[in-house]
């Protein structure tokens, strides 16, 4: 079965744990950024995994677009979702409900948050005023502000590896 792993980024949070991620899954993964998705054709693809960032509350509108346009398609596939972002006290099923079509995701064989950084260096200036502001709250309340969950990214990867191994298709294991 062929997988394909879609995500997007604004800071490049995203595609490193993307990266991250591909390599604990013990199966041939194609990874497409939403920039590049024109030139590949869901249809051949058996499962996909989508993975993008939390905003202000929202996944990243271009992947809600995303979704909301290929419904039908992702429907059809089995279906893994992802996100990433800073914020440590995230209600994943809160911000997936705010975002996604609720039939995707009472769908998605697995779900969860990957953790996150902030990184100030590529955000715009306001964005930038923005996550200083964020930051100081966090500080003042001890909170940590961020960190990329590693044992969050082997979870996925693991339940992801044991639904391609009870389908029984290993062809694709490295």
């Amino acid at each position: 079965m062929s997988v394909l792993l879609i995500y997007d980024t604004k800071s490049g949070v995203t595609k490193d744990i993307t990266r991250l991620l591909v390599n604990k899954i013990n199966h041939s993964v194609t990874v497409v950024s939403l920039d590049e998705i024109k030139t590949v054709d869901l249809d051949t693809f058996d499962r996909i995994i989508l993975g993008a960032p939390i905003y202000m509350g929202y996944i990243i509108k271009s992947m809600r677009v995303f979704v909301v346009k290929h419904i039908e398609t992702l429907l059809s596939k089995e279906i893994h979702l992802f996100t990433v972002g800073a914020d440590e006290t995230i209600n994943l099923d809160k911000y997936l409900r705010l975002s996604y079509p609720a039939k995707l995701i009472d769908r998605a064989a697995s779900k969860m948050h990957l953790g996150g950084e902030i990184r100030l260096e590529t955000r715009r200036l306001l964005n930038k005023l923005i996550a200083r502001q964020v930051m100081e709250e966090f500080q003042k309340t001890k909170q940590t502000i961020a960190s990329i969950h590693h044992e969050n990214i082997a979870a996925f990867a693991e339940a992801f590896n044991d639904t391609m191994d009870k389908a029984g298709d290993d062809r694709y294991a490295h």
